[in-house]
């Protein structure tokens, strides 16, 4: 029985996962200045559970491109670290 590419291509790659991780890749080098909430924790310096915290209160500047695409300007979360009391 011959196996078809479906099949063969679920083998190697059950989820799609190479393509995704290549697609959020070429996003980063497109858009470097768009920062997901980990890289935004990161460049901040603080858990991403207050990350989310702070965007769900509205009180860090963000951009939802999608309902589960939400992206940090690297220059705006900058300016607003600054302008917060104890920095």
């Amino acid at each position: 029985m011959q196996e078809s590419q479906y099949d063969a291509r679920m083998r190697t790659d059950p989820k799609g996962r190479e393509k995704k991780q290549e697609k959020k890749e070429d996003l980063k080098q497109q858009y470097p200045e768009w920062l997901d909430a980990r890289e935004a924790a990161r460049v901040l310096s603080l858990p991403l559970s207050t990350i989310r915290r702070l965007t769900r209160e509205g009180k860090i500047p963000f951009k939802r491109f999608t309902p589960r695409n939400t992206r940090y300007s690297r220059e705006e979360i900058e300016k607003w670290a600054c302008k917060q009391p104890g920095s």
